[in-house]
């Protein structure tokens, strides 16, 4: 028994990650959300202040259709946005795709951050499908 005590007081705690992304690092942020899908804590994604993250392809495509960012599937996620705009590219017209899908019962907290020209093909939702 004092033994069964002793690992479990001994355990660490999981802690929050938290991922600061350069401007303008695409595959930084795909990264970061990849990784805090795989926590079950709140992590928080912190971007450039003012930045700008353009996309020209979709990471990720599934029945719900393309997509910048993986799929959130994270229990608390954060994008802190610090006022960047993140974008589907204007130039070299490509493929309609929508910035990010939140899947059921996850949950996703977008804040100070600007969306812009993400379409969907399909009829279900623009930049963002919940």
């Amino acid at each position: 028994l004092a033994a069964a005590l002793v690992a479990l007081f001994s355990a660490t705690a999981v802690q929050a990650a938290t991922y600061t992304i350069d401007d303008g690092d695409t595959t930084a942020l795909i990264t970061a959300v990849s990784s805090a899908n795989a926590t079950s804590e709140t992590d928080e994604i912190l971007l450039a202040p003012n930045g700008l993250y353009e996309f020209t392809a979709a990471a990720v495509s599934d029945s719900n259709g393309a997509h910048a960012l993986p799929v959130v599937n994270s229990p608390g996620m954060t994008i802190r946005g610090n006022g960047a705009t993140v974008r589907r590219a204007f130039a070299g017209s490509p493929p309609s795709f929508r910035f990010l899908t939140v899947a059921n019962g996850a949950v996703a907290t977008l804040q100070q951050l600007t969306l812009e020209n993400f379409r969907s093909n399909l009829s279900n939702g623009g930049a963002i499908l919940c």
